[in-house]
């Protein structure tokens, strides 16, 4: 026990006093301070967990676009991201939301951020061998992570609130691009 401790010691001096390179000496790390107050668009990923619930963006607290009914989606989408069960029950199998995998409601760097998002879309999606639109992957989410009920095709339903799965035409969908969008 006691040459293990002293092993220890003498890895630990040697770290500490070996000669550092000229790239490691002119490197200093900073880790800014984060709170709801933020400046930029995503939170960083190098603050503590005391800062899980901080939003730079907020749609119920901050300034949506002046039309009416854009205004009311996006606040809907906000909802639908961070209550998913209580505002999209029927395309939710399970008690997940989308904030258990996009955190800070999307806002968090590394951690599946959707701030800018909706400017990669159309892409093409390797599995469907198809360009994919923001709807098809929100559509694809719900199917998947949410594990929703109903069939798995991305449906246009003539009737899209009666939808047993999640489509593009439904409220649920719209909104949550409109929030991704808002983003």
């Amino acid at each position: 026990m006691k040459s293990g401790l002293c092993l220890l010691i003498l890895l630990s001096a040697a770290m500490l006093f070996a000669p550092r390179s000229a790239a490691q000496t002119d490197e200093t790390i900073f880790f800014p301070s984060v709170d709801s107050q933020m400046i930029g668009p995503l939170i960083s990923s190098a603050t503590a967990m005391e800062t899980a619930w901080d939003l730079v963006r907020n749609p119920l607290n901050d300034s949506v676009s002046g039309d009416p009914g854009e205004a009311f989606l996006v606040k809907e989408g906000f909802k639908i991201f961070t209550q998913t069960g209580k505002y999209s029950a029927r395309f939710s199998g399970n008690d997940l939301t989308c904030g258990h995998c996009h955190l800070n409601a999307g806002q968090r760097e590394k951690a599946l951020p959707l701030v800018g998002i909706s400017g990669v879309f159309p892409e093409f999606n390797k599995r469907a061998e198809r360009e994919f639109s923001l709807v098809d992957r929100i559509v694809g989410c719900f199917l998947r992570s949410m594990n929703a009920s109903g069939a798995p095709a991305m449906l246009s339903a003539h009737d899209p609130d009666s939808a047993a799965a999640p489509i593009a035409g439904s409220d649920e969908v719209r909104a949550l691009v409109a929030y991704i969008d808002w983003l």
